[in-house]
This record gives C-alpha cells, structure tokens and sequence, in this order.
C-alpha cells in the first residue's frame, strides 16, 4: 500500500481537480499504475530570470497482492536516470500492519507526489531547494502501524530520515526514526501530531563533536578541518606502509589505524562542508515536531501545519520553525482555487523564506489535469517568483 498522509487524503475528498490514478489489472496479483508530470515554468531568484519547459518526473508503480502479503515497487525518472523510489512488503500481524523495505516517511501534511497536491510548487519550497519540507523522504527501514476507531498510530525506524549519514561506525544509535498518531473523531476535521528524529545528528556528533573523534579537538573552522583531513590521510598512509613490511601485530593494528582514519577523514570533510553551509545559511532538518489540519466546510477545506524543528548543517545545530496556512474552495466538480501562505524562521540563518501562492486546478478528463500557478515570495532579502503551467496525466 503507498502510505499516503491522512490529512491530504481527508482533504483531498472535497478537492476539484484532483486525479485519481486508474490501476492497469496485469493478472490477478498485479496491478500496475502511474503519472506523467510535465510544466513550463518561468522563475526569477533574485536577479536571475529562467524559463524552462521540462518533464518533470515520470513514474510508473507495481502492486502486488497475495493472500496475506502486498508489497509496491514504484520507479521515477526526470528523463536522465530511473530511480527506485518506494519498494516494500506489508503484512497484517495480529491487527498491526508491518511494512520493511524503502518507503515515504509519515510527517507533513503536503502529498509527496504531484497527483496529491493542490499546486505545482510546495509550501517551503523556493526556486532552488525544499530542504524544509518535513515530508517527501524516502528511507530504509521498518514500520508498524495500528488503528483502533477514531485513534491511528504509525512508528519506523529507518536508516535516516532527512539527511544523516552513516560513517560505517555501526552503531545502532545512528538510526533516524518517525511516529505519527491521527485523530478523525470529530466530523470533517483531521488531526495529526507526529515528530521525527535523525539518531546520527541527534546523537551529540556536533561540529564540535566530530572534530574532537577526528583529532581530539574542542571546535574547528572550515580551514581546520581541511587541515585535520589531511592529517588523518597521513595516518592512512603510514598504516599502508607498515602493512606492506610490518609483522603481522602490526599489519593488524596498522590496518585498524586505517579504517578509523579513513572515517576521520570523511568527518573532517563534513565538518568542512557543514562550516561553508552553515554560514551561508543552508541545512537540513535533523528532528522535528510536527502538527497539521484539515477542515472541510462544504466546498471549502481550510488546513494549516506548523512545525518545530533543528537545522543541521555538518553537524552545526540550529533550532527553527515553520507554518503553512492554506484555502482550498471547489468551485465544481472540475476547477478548484487554491490560497496559501507559508514561512520559514531558522535562527542565525540567511535562508529565511516566505512564500504567497494562488493556483487554479482543472480536471480536463479523468486522467488528464492541468494546475496554473503563481507563487511571491524571498528568501533571506533576494526575491523569489515563480509562474507555472503544469500537465498530469495519470494511468
């Protein structure tokens, strides 16, 4: 099953435009379904104008379903490669569903795919990244999840969640994991709370941290650290030296020394690239707390979504936090209006962001919509505009 978020699909209910996607029957055990995004955009970031005509992602996804076990495998392209972006199995174990393999993570109330939203852009996205959208991450790992009425509760432990890195240590206390639980009790409203948590940011490796496992330092500047690479390359290469000619003690502690150094140095290199980020202000979430909702008013949806989190550039923490406010009304069966307004606030940061984005939806057929939209907004004092014509085709 795709794991779609709860919000977005209550949502999605009183929506106008919104396409859903015909599964093609291959047999009895699979189905086969999916989309083909393409838009014409024209942006301006700061003083760089672009106009562009691209595809932006074509995606086809298998389903399979046995007796007791389902499992997806959906793959992606921009044109240039195909990626895998979702494989899992699912299985129902005494009333929780257990899925294992790469799946969406929970958190975020926008939909991951074009197909779900109601505009081209995303809320925290500007014409060059969408580092703060706290959902559309796909990750390894395993998951439970279990309903009881009105109540639901998701949980995974993944291998990362936004952007942590693994240095081979083999520590268990580096997974990243999630949980969400929704609430739907009261009509035509949906609630979500969830958080999530990178464990190798999370885990004290500061930038401070790291240098002092690299060189056993209390901080370290963007040169320094380069300086400590270098350093802990020379430890490499004298392990190399003594495994060619050493005994065999030595060639096994020499090839200790090696393995250690070379994690070294790639922490030294992290902590390199996380000073240059940090001080020109760009970074990824490593935990989060996040809350969304969603209420329908006949042909009017009004939702919101507010999330706490820290920014963690190479290993330099900053706390921030975010919102995105949105208006959807169903003028027919066909054509939707969409309203929404969103912010960023990462303390100490030039990326800052605001973002205002008006978009009309329209159904041309049942597999076949078109989204027009218009977003004003800046991050940090530069500018950032977009208009955009986007087609969907769905299968």
């Amino acid at each position: 099953m795709k794991y779609q978020k709860t919000l977005a699909v209550l949502a999605g209910l009183t929506f106008a435009g919104a396409l859903t996607q015909a599964q093609i029957a291959i047999g009895d055990n699979l189905t086969v379904s999916g989309f083909v995004d393409a838009s014409y955009t024209d942006t301006e970031t700061g003083a760089t104008d672009n106009t562009a005509i691209n595809v932006d992602e074509v995606e086809i996804d298998f389903a399979f379903s046995f007796d007791s076990v389902s499992a997806e495998i959906h793959l992606e392209s921009n044109g240039s490669t195909v990626n895998l972006e979702q494989a899992f199995i699912s299985t129902d174990l005494g009333g929780i569903t257990v899925t294992a393999g790469r799946m969406l993570n929970l958190l975020g109330f926008e939909a991951d795919e074009p197909t779900g939203l109601l505009t081209y852009s995303k809320a925290y996205s500007n014409n060059s990244d969408d580092n703060y959208n706290p959902g559309s991450q796909y990750n390894d790992g395993i998951r439970g999840a279990f309903s009881q009425g009105d109540f639901s509760i998701s949980g995974s432990i993944t291998d990362n969640v936004y952007a942590g890195k693994d240095y081979g240590d083999g520590d268990g206390d580096e997974l990243g994991y999630d949980i969400q639980v929704t609430y739907t009790g009261i009509e035509n409203l949906a609630l979500s709370l969830g958080y999530a948590n990178d464990g190798d940011v999370d885990d004290g490796i500061t930038a401070a941290g790291l240098a002092g496992v690299a060189a056993g330092v209390e901080s370290v500047s963007a040169t320094g650290a380069a300086t400590l690479a270098g350093a802990a390359a020379g430890t490499a290469a004298s392990a190399a030296s003594i495994l060619a000619g050493g005994t065999a003690a030595e060639a096994a502690a020499a090839a200790t020394a090696a393995s250690d150094s070379a994690i070294a140095v790639q922490k030294a290199i992290d902590i390199a690239a996380g000073a240059a980020a940090s001080a020109a202000g760009i970074g990824t979430i490593s935990n989060i707390f996040n809350i969304s909702a969603a209420y329908s008013l006949g042909q009017l949806t009004l939702a919101g979504e507010y999330n706490d989190f820290e920014e963690n550039s190479g290993g330099y923490a900053k706390d921030g936090d975010s919102y995105l406010l949105l208006a959807n009304y169903a003028v027919n069966d066909d054509l939707s209006l969409t309203l929404r307004h969103s912010e960023v606030d990462v303390d100490g940061s030039a990326n800052d962001r605001e973002k205002t984005t008006i978009a009309a939806g329209y159904t041309v057929t049942d597999n076949l919509s078109t989204v027009i939209e218009y977003s004003s907004g800046e991050t940090g004092t530069a500018d950032n505009n977009g208009f955009a014509v986007e087609g969907i085709f769905t299968f």
